[in-house]
């Protein structure tokens, strides 16, 4: 049996916690500079503005801050003010995590169609979220270890309720959309393939979030020693605003795809059998000129007014066939369609 708290032990953890957590930082840093140009579609107008990206931006950020923080704490040698730079690591972390889980409320609101039970639910669900990280931020205390070089937490036990509530809360979130999913799905009377269905809805991303919520609860609840309690709270902030703005950028994508199949592409689509119908067809290119004049003629008979723009137009201008309530499932039925 491993003796977690021999002193051997707990070292050859640190050096582990400290490459662990350089991967994990890497990894943020690579998803941040990688997605940076969704913002700037939209600060050039590319993408249609919504008030929502500004929840969307400060959750990135406040995470972009809690990483840069948590490598300067790991790798600078001299002694620092611990308790301050804990202090703001845990700040930025929560706002990042309170930002990402809004992002999931206002998704909820969305599915359930603005169901003032669920609103209300959802946003009293999202309210013990955001204070438990409060009394999270208030409890912790770090200090400088010599030995090591770097800061370590001292009561990382004081925040286990913190862990156990975030994962609580985010469970019953990602179940409130599951249902929420499932019920718009019978009552629409759909058929799409669920599995698929919950992969262009982001639910997949919440899901791996709330999975990386579930290790911290565990290892500080077991206790193992001071570096093992801590060793997988960075992969679960950063999860947790990872998942929910991958699941943004994911549904506001298929919105715009949406929008552009409801205007140009469904329009495309409908005009293309007219003009096809009124070009004479390959085999008759070995025709004469005079029995090819007299095809063409024949077409333009059959289908009167189809020189005329403006019968055309009123073809093109017929309306999408995803509707309003339906448009997150528009790729869905386009898919469907073109099968």
């Amino acid at each position: 049996m491993v003796n977690f708290r021999d002193p051997r032990v707990v070292d050859e953890a640190f050096v582990a916690f400290v490459k662990f957590n350089h991967v994990v930082d890497g990894l943020y840093l690579w998803e941040f500079l990688t997605t940076l140009d969704y913002e700037w579609s939209v600060i050039r107008g590319q993408r249609p503005y919504r008030w929502t990206i500004w929840i969307y931006s400060v959750s990135r950020i406040a995470a972009l801050l809690t990483v840069i923080l948590n490598l300067l704490g790991l790798d600078l040698n001299r002694e620092i003010n611990c308790q301050a730079w804990i202090t703001f690591v845990w700040i930025f972390a929560f706002i990042g995590i309170s930002g990402g889980s809004l992002l999931i409320v206002l998704r909820v609101f969305a599915i359930w169609s603005r169901n003032k039970a669920i609103m209300v639910f959802v946003t009293s669900v999202w309210g013990a979220n955001v204070a438990f990280l409060i009394q999270g931020v208030a409890r912790i205390r770090a200090a400088w270890v010599p030995v090591r070089g770097t800061c370590a937490m001292l009561n990382i036990q004081s925040t286990k309720s913190t862990f156990i509530v975030l994962f609580a809360t985010d469970t019953i979130l990602l179940l409130t959309m599951l249902v929420g999913l499932l019920h718009m799905r019978h009552s629409d009377g759909s058929t799409f393939y669920l599995p698929r269905l919950l992969w262009k809805q982001g639910v997949m991303w919440i899901l791996l979030a709330t999975i990386a919520d579930l290790l911290p609860m565990i290892f500080i609840s077991l206790d193992l020693n001071d570096v093992f309690s801590v060793m997988f709270l960075m992969p679960c902030l950063i999860a947790m605003t990872i998942g929910p703005t991958r699941m943004y950028r994911s549904l506001t994508n298929v919105n715009v795809v949406n929008s552009q199949h409801s205007g140009q592409g469904m329009n495309t689509f409908k005009s293309k059998p007219i003009r096809s119908m009124l070009e004479p067809k390959r085999n008759v290119l070995v025709m004469p000129t005079s029995r090819l004049e007299v095809s063409v003629q024949s077409a333009t008979e059959e289908y009167p007014g189809s020189q005329d723009s403006s019968y055309l137009t009123s073809v093109n201008t017929e309306p999408s066939k995803c509707g309003t309530s339906q448009r997150h499932l528009c790729s869905d039925l386009e898919d469907v369609e073109k099968q």
